[in-house]
Formats: structure tokens, C-alpha cells, sequence
């Protein structure tokens, strides 16, 4: 009989956790986005949890059940990034959710077979020959990869527009969720680069997702803190809002590179952040 360890009780952890602040995101910060992508990855966690204890030869039918949530974390995360500035999805977005829809066409067939025979395949599925040469495990880890650097970069093209019009608080919070993502990004791309490696082998495999569901629980916690002090420091940047027209039409002449105007953001912050001189009641902009 297979026990908790630390790494089943941490992920127990973050799918009760990710499973109530995705209820806290929806009925009090009302960021649908933010909800989706949570409870994914709490469902995600669980799945491992359902796998790990053995819980597939109880309830057959919820095998795999998780499995088209791996391309659907990556455009939430996306999206979520986008929303934090206020930008509207349109159609053409949902061109992300193509990976999803082909393989929910690939997976169909498994889901329409009888309870033993989904228990009969997924005993071969997860056998140390056939495990070694399935490929869906590198597609949907790149896939979530290519999401992790396409949001990282939205988020700093984003961000870099948008900081001379945010407050003190944002501006900082932005300036933390900016190192915070560049350090997933570091985490994604060794996971990533390890899971080639190691993939095809059974043992260090199972030890690599441990590592990643406690990545992903990381994760939970970082883009609802971030989103909790933006809700109690301000509202969220839109980019219809006339004060970011009318300063974008004022510095487009500038000639400062992007690397000045970040170093020039970082002094500022550092000095904000160490002599707190937003307590001052007579600092203006």
C-alpha cells in the first residue's frame, strides 16, 4: 500500500489551497481567468494524488480526465497575463486552444472504452516499455514551456509601457512579479531541459513530477498574492485609461533604450523600497 510522504503531503497542501483561492478568485476578486487557471492546476495536483494512490482502480472513469487540462494551463496563464492589463481577448485568441481541441480528438477513443479497459490500458500505458515511448509527456511539458516564456514576455512588454502610470505599490509589485516570473521562467526551462534527460527513465521520471507538482503549487501561490495586493493597492492598469494615452504620446519621442528605462525603474524602486518615501505626505508624481 503505497503511504503519504512529504511530497504527497505537500501536494495535498496545494490542492486544498489552489482549490479556495480559486473560490476567493471568483466570488470576491471576480477574475474569471485567474479561477480557470487555478482550480486547473489544483485539479492537475489532485490527478497525481489520484494516480499515486492507486484511486484509478476504484474510479476507472475519471482516468485521464485531467489530461487536456496540460494544454490548457499554458493559455490561462497567458490570458491571465493579459487581463492583468486590462486587454481584451478576442477570436484570434482562440487559436491557442488548438493544441487542446487536437488532442481531445486523440484522446476521445480512451474515454468511450468500458472501465476494465481503461484500467487494462493504462497498466500498459504506464509500463516501463510503453512509458518510455510516450511523447505526449514532451509535447504538453514543452507546450506549457513556450506558455511560460510567452507570458513572461508579455508581461515585461507590458509592464515596461505601463510603470510610469502605475502607483508607488503597483509599481514595486510589478517590479517583484517581474524577478518572481523570470525565476518560473529559469524553474520551466531546467524542468523542461531535466524531463528530456530523464523522461525515458521509469524511476527518476516519477521523482521529476514531484519536483514539478511542487513548481506548480508555487505557482498558485504567486499569481494570487500578486493579484490580492494588486486588488488592495489599486485598480488594474487598462489600456483605455486617457492618462496612459496622453503619457505614451509624451515620452514616444524619448530616447531612452529599453535597458536604461528598466535600470532607471529598478533605482527608483530600490530607493522607494528602502527609505519608504511614499509615507511622505508632501511627495507628488
Amino acid at each position: 500500500m503505497v503511504k503519504q510522504d512529504i511530497w504527497t503531503i505537500l501536494e495535498t497542501y496545494s490542492f486544498v489551497q489552489g482549490f479556495l483561492i480559486g473560490l476567493y478568485s471568483v466570488f470576491v476578486l471576480k477574475r474569471p481567468f485567474l479561477a480557470a487557471l487555478l482550480f486547473s492546476i489544483s485539479i492537475l495536483i489532485l490527478s497525481h494524488l489520484y494516480y499515486h494512490f492507486g484511486w484509478y482502480d476504484s474510479y476507472p472513469h475519471l482516468m485521464f480526465v485531467e489530461a487536456p487540462l496540460w494544454f490548457l494551463i499554458g493559455p490561462f496563464f497567458y490570458f491571465f497575463v493579459l487581463k492583468i492589463f486590462g486587454e481584451k481577448l478576442s477570436y484570434p485568441h482562440l487559436l491557442h486552444l488548438i493544441p487542446l481541441i487536437a488532442f481531445l480528438i486523440y484522446i476521445l477513443p480512451f474515454y468511450m472504452e468500458t472501465a476494465a479497459e481503461k484500467i487494462r490500458i493504462h497498466d500498459i500505458v504506464f509500463g516501463e516499455e510503453v512509458y518510455k515511448r510516450d511523447y505526449v509527456r514532451y509535447i504538453y511539458t514543452a507546450h506549457f514551456f513556450a506558455y511560460v516564456v510567452l507570458s513572461y514576455n508579455a508581461f515585461q512588454k507590458k509592464s515596461r509601457y505601463l510603470r510610469q502610470f502605475s502607483s508607488q505599490s503597483n509599481l514595486i509589485l510589478d517590479v517583484i512579479a517581474s524577478y518572481a516570473l523570470r525565476y518560473y521562467l529559469i524553474f520551466s526551462f531546467l524542468g523542461f531541459a531535466i524531463f528530456v534527460i530523464v523522461g525515458h527513465n521509469y524511476e527518476w521520471s516519477n521523482i521529476y513530477y514531484d519536483f514539478y507538482y511542487v513548481g506548480l503549487s508555487l505557482l498558485i501561490h504567486f499569481i494570487f498574492y500578486y493579484c490580492l495586493m494588486r486588488s488592495e493597492y489599486g485598480e488594474t492598469i487598462s489600456d483605455d485609461n486617457n492618462l496612459m494615452i496622453e503619457g505614451a504620446g509624451k515620452y514616444h519621442s524619448s530616447s531612452l533604450t529599453e535597458q536604461e528605462l528598466d535600470l532607471i525603474i529598478m533605482q527608483v524602486t530600490n530607493h522607494i523600497s528602502k527609505f519608504d518615501i511614499y509615507r511622505n505626505s508632501e511627495l507628488r508624481l
